[in-house]
């Protein structure tokens, strides 16, 4: 009863479609404030953790799926050429995918990307965090154009190079299993480097609707004339 005493003496008003709440000590409230930014914290947290974890589970699995193949083409692998084909394998997507492509490029931006969502959570967002982490929705024009591009490039290669015999086979998975194993490790590295503050210095690719005012590009005295 005291509390309803309370409640009733308060004034109410409502400044720029917002309904505050007056208390008799004079501060004030919005109602469903505090829980909205609790949900969306929570919701932030659920998508930067379901990006990283969805992109890392598709790399393994795409590496448990090519283990065997790679593995079969190391037992078939009985000529010197064979072997100078392993080594070079394995140069060249350790340091062409593992190194230049997964990290310096893919694994920061999926970290970037999906911790935005701590920031900037959206229910489509969050359900697909993982494409999203990835850029296929929700970036700039370049870079969703990119992922795209990068994705129906790597189906490509995938069929081309189902069509070869063993080893060969083998010898070309065993390369993209290192590289894939680097980029999962890159992933996870860089996701606790920003846990603990450390800044990843790449861009999160996110459309300009997504920035602050702040973060606008500049423009033109001739654009802003338009």
């Amino acid at each position: 009863m005291l509390v309803v005493n309370a409640y009733s003496a308060s004034k109410s008003d409502t400044r720029e479609g917002i309904q505050r709440v007056s208390m008799p000590d004079g501060h004030h409230f919005v109602p469903g404030l505090g829980q909205t930014a609790a949900m969306n914290s929570r919701l932030g947290q659920f998508g930067a953790l379901w990006g990283i974890l969805g992109v890392v589970t598709l790399l393994l699995f795409a590496v448990y799926r090519l283990s065997p193949i790679a593995g079969a083409g190391l037992q078939a692998s009985t000529e010197m050429v064979h072997w100078i084909g392993i080594i070079g394998s394995l140069i060249f997507f350790a340091y062409a995918e593992g190194y230049r492509a997964f990290q310096k490029q893919f694994s920061p931006r999926v970290v970037v990307r999906a911790f935005s969502l701590l920031k900037q959570p959206t229910f489509l967002r969050v359900l697909l965090a993982p494409p999203f982490a990835m850029g296929f929705f929700g970036a700039t024009r370049k870079r969703m154009i990119v992922s795209w591009c990068l994705t129906a490039g790597i189906i490509v290669l995938i069929v081309l190079v189902g069509k070869l015999s063993q080893p060969w086979r083998g010898i070309i998975d065993l390369g993209v299993v290192v590289a894939l194993l680097w980029g999962t490790a890159a992933i996870i590295i860089f996701a606790v480097r920003a846990l603990l503050g450390y800044p990843l210095d790449i861009p999160a690719d996110l459309p300009d609707t997504d920035l602050l005012p702040s973060q606008q590009p500049e423009m033109t005295p001739a654009e802003s004339s338009l």
